[in-house]
């Protein structure tokens, strides 16, 4: 995932035509850390507030598939994304994940889990 990861914020923020030191600025973060992250040198990161501000710096919409594909890349494996974790407080959702993961009619073609 950090391969996919650094690639995403990479070319989000040349979308958003910013430099790299200017971003990093943006976001708070010493111009070396963020090259780190990146380049895949350092993790990314695992905090909800630190990814929504990288996320609105790059003026990433919420719920969109940029937003979406932001933090799915930006998980450890095996985990839920940074802004989803909250979710499995809610005593029906790991029931309803477990339902979707043994239904087939829930898998999305193109998905991680098709490989």
């Amino acid at each position: 995932m950090a391969r996919d990861f650094k690639r995403l914020l990479k070319s989000y923020r040349l979308r958003a035509q910013y430099g790299l030191r200017q971003f990093a600025e943006l976001i708070g973060e010493p111009p070396s850390n963020y090259a780190g992250v990146e380049s895949g040198k350092r993790p990314s990161w695992r905090s909800l507030e630190k990814l929504r501000r990288v996320a609105d710096a790059l003026a990433l919409e919420e719920g969109s598939r940029d937003w979406d594909a932001f933090f799915i890349a930006a998980r450890e494996h095996g985990t839920l994304p940074p802004d989803m974790e909250h979710l499995l407080e809610r005593p029906m959702i790991p029931v309803l994940l477990r339902t979707v993961d043994a239904d087939e009619t829930f898998t999305v073609r193109g998905s991680d889990d098709d490989a």
